[in-house]
Order: C-alpha cells, then structure tokens, then sequence
C-alpha cells in the first residue's frame, strides 16, 4: 500500500509535531488520545497498544515519552500497514507495529511480556446496535474479532507482574469488567469518566487495572472536554498545541 505525501497531516500532540495519516476507510476518535493522557508513565519502560489502528495511541505514549519501547498491534492489514508508514514518516525507532491476531494463542506467544498495556477495544456487542456498512468500521466498534474476557486473556499472559493494564470502555458495561477483571485476579486502581460537557452524561470511561483484586480504587475527578464555547477545557487545549 503507498501513501502520497499529501496524504499526511500534520498533528501536534505534548508540543511534538507529526506527520500522520489517516486511512479512509477508519476515522481518529479522541478516545485513544485521552487514554495516552490518562496512563502513568512512572516506571515504565515497555508498553502495548493492542489493537493501535493507524498507531495514535503509541505517537501519544512517545510524545510523552520519548525513551520508551513501544509496541502495537492491530488485526487488520490495511490499518497495520498505515501505523507503518507513519512511524516511518516521523523516522521514529522506538515504535514497532505487529499485523496480528492478539486473541491467537500462537501469536501471544510471540509477544515480550510488557510494563504497560494499553487499549482502546470495541465498546459495542455484535448485536447491541446497527452495523456501520465499513467492515473497518465495524470491527473497530463491535466485538467481532474479539471480545472483553479475551482481552483480559490476552493482557494476564503478556502484563509484567507489577504492570498495569490501561483500558477504555462504556459505563453500562460496568459490572461485566469487574466480573471478568476479578477472574483473572485483576482490581481497578483507577477509574476516570469522560463527558462531553460539564452536565452531560459519561460517554465512556477509562481504567487503570492491576493484579491485585484487594487493591483500593480511586475514582478521579471527571474530564469534561469541551467548555461552554465547544473548545477544548484545560490541558486538552494544551495537549493539542492550542
């Protein structure tokens, strides 16, 4: 796959600069951005984005970052080959992008064990909603390759002892991850909603796991993204050089 020069915006993320691009045929959501915002990077020095589309959330751990190895991986080709050609526009060498299922036990097993993994998965259950007619868009949003307990399989074989898991979800899904992060003896250390604005309802959520089903949860203060005016509120206006 080639991607023309004109192809490539320029994206400025922590005060760093980016050429990137986006594949048509799957649309860049803030939701990989704030969660790149919200993981702790004290101690870390090896991360996964499993399922990093055209590799967004990575270019956020690295402008953050610099120093740290990160790897991602995405399912489908076309996105993988995307990620590819935008690490290697910015000349970047400390993000590898992997083609591959990360559900495959096979796979898996290729995989480094990691400080940090990271994810942005599919909100949505196959039939929880209308399906977009995109197949990228599709399996971007609905649980069609994978679903929540084979992720958390997925993070329990490759997450270092002392490692955290750093996910996004919907909030009416609540009481499914807490079920299934306790099988697999995960706890939630952190826990942060996200809301459009100050009096809306949360749209999504995001979690900081560990493997300490005892451990004490602090629920953070909300993160309102836009003020009345519809700019970003905050540090989100600075995250993104505005």
């Amino acid at each position: 796959m080639k991607l023309n020069k004109d192809e490539f915006s320029l994206e400025r993320i922590y005060g760093r600069d980016f050429r990137f691009s986006q594949h048509s045929d799957y649309k860049l959501t803030l939701d990989s951005v704030l969660l790149g915002r919200f993981a702790e990077l004290e101690r870390v020095k090896t991360a996964v984005d499993l399922g990093c589309a055209t590799g967004i959330l990575c270019f956020v751990l690295y402008a953050r970052k610099a120093e740290l190895k990160i790897t991602g991986v995405e399912i489908q080709k076309k996105l993988a080959e995307t990620a590819v050609k935008n690490v290697s526009e910015n000349k970047i060498e400390n993000i590898k992008i992997l083609n591959g299922d990360y559900t495959d036990k096979n796979f898996v097993n290729k995989l480094e064990n990691y400080d940090l993994v990271l994810t942005n998965p599919p909100y949505m259950r196959i039939n929880d909603g209308k399906r977009p007619l995109k197949d990228s868009e599709w399996k971007a949003c609905f649980e069609v390759d994978m679903n929540f307990e084979k992720l958390i399989a997925t993070t329990a074989k490759i997450l270092n002892n002392s490692g955290k898991f750093v996910f996004s979800h919907i909030p009416r899904r609540l009481t499914e991850i807490v079920t299934v992060l306790d099988k697999y003896n995960f706890g939630i250390k952190r826990l942060q909603t996200v809301h459009s604005f100050e009096n809306s309802e949360s749209h999504f959520m995001m979690i900081e796991a560990v493997r300490n089903r005892k451990v004490q949860t602090i629920i953070e203060k909300p993160l309102i993204i836009f003020d009345s005016n519809r700019n970003y509120k905050g540090e989100l206006g600075e995250i993104f050089g505005i």
